[in-house]
């Protein structure tokens, strides 16, 4: 498939709209979501390797209508019509990833608003011990995967390495979520 046989398919997939309390008014196809900065719904799932407790980061492909090129912190990805917050998060976990048949342990919602994005996220995380060249991203979506540390993400973020936004905000709240209940 090429690039703009990708960006058409994804285009027209219909996605879930919900207002800002998070509760589903209708439906779309995502171009139009996207044009019209409609509120959607994501899920954001981050995979530790737990050995190390360093996070499995992808960096995003140019071809990614939302934030082309930049380090994504987690995998996951907008939620279709029909689909469950946890449905999606397993199907985007596999397509980003290549990895199945995992626990995903359920952090909670959250809120991101940006200038071009309004979205209620699920934050989901996972433990997974192999290596990165154990997994086999989507290469119409990733374009390549590497272990951060959470200091080596923080850092990274600091000295204008550009990571998505609203991953970057999923990942406080999970380090918040870790700490709170002793698992980092």
């Amino acid at each position: 498939m090429n690039q703009k046989d990708i960006q058409l398919k994804e285009d027209s997939e219909l996605i879930v709209i919900v207002d800002k309390n998070n509760e589903v008014i209708g439906e779309m196809t995502r171009n139009q979501m996207r044009k019209e900065k409609q509120c959607h719904r994501a899920t954001f799932v981050f995979v530790i390797q737990k050995e190390s407790n360093k996070i499995f980061c992808h960096k995003r492909t140019s071809i990614k209508r939302y934030c082309p090129s930049y380090y994504d912190a987690c995998f996951g990805g907008v939620v279709s019509v029909n689909e469950t917050y946890e449905s999606c998060a397993v199907r985007e976990l596999q397509e980003e990833s290549g990895l199945s048949n995992l626990e995903l342990h359920s952090v909670g919602d959250f809120y991101f608003g940006g200038d071009d994005v309004s979205v209620w996220g699920r934050i989901f995380y996972t433990y997974f011990d192999g290596l990165v060249v154990n997994l086999q991203p989507q290469p119409e979506e990733v374009e390549f995967i590497e272990l951060m540390s959470i200091k080596e993400i923080q850092k990274r973020v600091e000295t204008g390495e550009k990571f998505t936004p609203d991953g970057i905000q999923a990942l406080h709240i999970l380090i918040e979520y870790l700490q709170k209940h002793s698992l980092i």
